[in-house]
């Protein structure tokens, strides 16, 4: 969330679900949400909102990529990050608490 410097309520607005659920998901009260559809749409909001080179570098530390740059099309990140995402439920987890330590600027 910092790294993308989204606010809780404007995720939960792009992916159409109440503000509340992403704080539970940020504190690690609640697991990865069972709806897919949900971690498609906050694949594709982050994607759009990492745009930055030092966005892009730290997603790829992240996803143990190094094949993400700042010219990739945010269509392409977003399915990368939804394939890591769903590959182990765990990882949704790790995202929101690796994105809150990740600085805002390079």
């Amino acid at each position: 969330m910092n790294i993308s410097q989204a606010s809780n309520k404007e995720l939960a607005k792009n992916i159409s679900v109440d503000p509340s659920l992403i704080s539970l998901l940020r504190t690690g009260k609640r697991k990865q949400p069972q709806n897919r559809d949900h971690i498609k749409n906050m694949a594709s909001f982050f994607a759009k909102k990492c745009s930055a080179d030092y966005q892009r570098n730290a997603l790829s530390e992240m996803l143990g990529q190094s094949s993400i740059s700042p010219n990739m099309p945010a269509e392409i990140l977003a399915e990368r990050l939804d394939l890591w995402l769903t590959k182990d439920p765990d990882i949704t987890d790790q995202l929101f608490q690796g994105m809150e330590t990740v600085p805002t600027k390079p």
